[in-house]
Order: structure tokens, then C-alpha cells, then sequence
């Protein structure tokens, strides 16, 4: 999981400082992954859902 976090949190330029955006990218990912969305790339596609609209 937490190559996928760390990936999302680079594209979206969230840096380590920013804990409070980092624990969101990783609840989505972490909901993605426990409704068994476990491919790597809907996994990604869940962490970077905050900038949808």
C-alpha cells in the first residue's frame, strides 16, 4: 500500500509536511482496497479522486 500512497502524494505534490492531505490520500486508497478494488491502478485511481469534479 504504501508505494501507492507515496505515488499519489507525488502526483498530486503533496509533500511529508502535509500529514493532514497524506492521511486523506491514504483512507482513499485504504477504502478503495477494503470494498476489493486491489489492482494497483484503482487503487491510485481512488487516491487521486480529491481532485475530481
Amino acid at each position: 500500500m504504501q508505494p501507492i500512497i507515496e505515488a499519489v502524494c507525488l502526483e498530486l505534490g503533496v509533500t511529508e509536511r502535509e500529514k493532514s492531505r497524506r492521511k486523506a490520500v491514504a483512507d482513499r486508497v485504504m477504502a478503495a482496497y477494503s470494498r476489493g478494488t486491489r489492482l494497483p491502478l484503482n487503487m491510485v485511481s481512488a487516491g487521486l479522486s480529491e481532485h475530481r469534479a
